[in-house]
C-alpha cells in the first residue's frame, strides 16, 4: 500500500511557531493512508466516519479527540458530513516547559498511551467530549487560531500559551471522562504516578497496585506500549529531570542527586553517565551560561 508522507516544512515553517490549525469541512473519504513527520491533535466537530489506522478501523463522531503520531499511517473512510479540526504540532520544536502536566493521568493517556495503542486490535480507549466541553474546547481553538492569523507582535508567545491551555483542558477532561478500569488508563496512572514520585523508591508491586493489575501483566503491558521496563522508564525520568536542574549553576550536583531520588551522588553520577553519555559536571559545563553565578541554593525535591 502506498503511503504519502507529509513533510513538516510544508505545514510548519522552521522560522515560525510549530503549531497550525486546519479546519476540514465535509471531509472526503480516502482510499490511501498517509503519514507525516509531525504530530496531529484531531477534534471531530460534526458528522461521522471510520478512522483507518494501520490495519485497524473504528468509528468516530462529534466530540472525539485523539492524537496521531508522525509515523502512523491513517486516513478516513465512510465519511458522512465529517468535520475535523486538525491541530498540527511538532513537540520537539515547541520545547514547552513540562511543569506538572505529566502528573495528569489524562495527559499520559491522550498523548502517550493512546497514540501507541490505536493500531492494536480491540482498541477502546478514547476521549469523547460531551457537547458543553466540546464547545469550550472550540473556543480555545478559535483563540489559538486568531493569534496565528493576526500575527500581532508577541503572537508566538501568546499562541504557545494558548496551545498549553488546550493541552491542559484536554488532559483534565480525559482524567474526568475516561474509563478508569481500562488497561490503557492503568498504564497512564503508572506514568503519572512516576512523574509525581520520581524521587521515591518504586517496586513493580507498588506500580502494579497503582495500575490495578498483576505485576506480571503490568511489566508485560508497560514494556509492550512504552518500549522499556517501568524501572528503566523511571531512571529516564530522573535523568531528564536532573538535566533540567543542572541548567541552574547555583544548584549543587549533590542536591540534584537527592532531588531526583539518589542518596549516593556517586551512583547518581554513574547512572547519569550511562544514560546521557557524560558526567553531570560535563553536562553542566556544556549548558552553563558564561559568567553565571555559582552560589548554592536549596532544592525542594518534591517540586523539582
Amino acid at each position: 500500500m502506498d503511503v504519502e508522507p507529509l513533510k513538516r516544512n510544508w505545514w510548519l515553517p522552521l522560522n515560525d511557531i510549530a503549531v497550525r490549525v486546519l479546519r476540514m469541512v465535509n471531509h472526503r473519504p480516502g482510499t490511501r493512508q498517509h503519514s507525516h513527520d509531525f504530530e496531529e491533535l484531531v477534534v471531530v466537530t460534526e458528522g461521522s466516519g471510520t478512522h483507518w489506522v494501520g490495519d485497524q478501523r473504528y468509528r468516530i463522531g462529534p466530540g472525539d479527540v485523539f492524537v496521531i503520531l508522525g509515523d502512523t499511517r491513517h486516513c478516513y473512510q465512510d465519511t458522512q458530513n465529517l468535520g475535523l479540526i486538525n491541530l498540527l504540532f511538532d513537540s520537539q520544536s515547541l520545547q514547552l516547559p513540562r511543569g506538572d502536566i505529566g502528573m495528569l493521568t489524562g495527559y499520559q493517556a491522550l498523548f502517550q498511551i493512546e497514540p501507541r495503542t490505536r493500531k492494536r486490535r480491540n482498541f477502546t480507549n478514547r476521549l469523547r467530549l460531551p457537547l458543553p466541553r466540546l464547545e469550550e474546547l472550540l473556543l480555545l481553538v478559535s483563540d489559538l487560531e486568531r493569534e496565528l492569523q493576526l500575527r500581532a507582535p508577541g503572537y508566538q508567545f501568546a499562541a504557545t500559551a494558548q496551545w498549553m491551555r488546550i493541552v491542559t483542558f484536554l488532559a483534565r477532561s480525559y482524567t474526568e471522562e475516561a474509563d478508569s478500569e481500562s488497561h490503557g488508563m492503568g498504564i497512564s496512572r503508572v506514568l503519572s504516578h512516576l512523574e509525581r514520585h520520581l524521587h521515591e523508591a518504586q517496586t513493580i508491586e507498588d506500580l502494579a497496585h497503582v495500575a490495578g493489575m498483576s505485576a506480571a501483566s503490568l511489566f508485560r503491558r508497560f514494556e509492550e506500549i512504552i518500549g522499556c521496563p517501568p524501572i528503566e522508564y523511571l531512571l529516564r525520568l530522573r535523568m531528564n529531570r536532573a538535566k533540567r536542574l543542572l541548567h541552574n549553576p547555583r544548584i549543587r550536583i549533590g542536591e540534584v542527586s537527592e532531588a531526583v531520588g539518589f542518596e549516593d551522588s556517586n551512583y547518581f553520577t554513574r547512572q547519569f553517565q550511562r544514560h546521557v553519555g557524560m558526567t553531570p559536571r560535563e553536562w553542566r559545563k556544556l549548558v552553563e551560561p558564561v559568567g553565571s553565578e555559582t552560589a548554592p541554593v536549596q532544592v525542594d525535591k518534591d517540586a523539582a
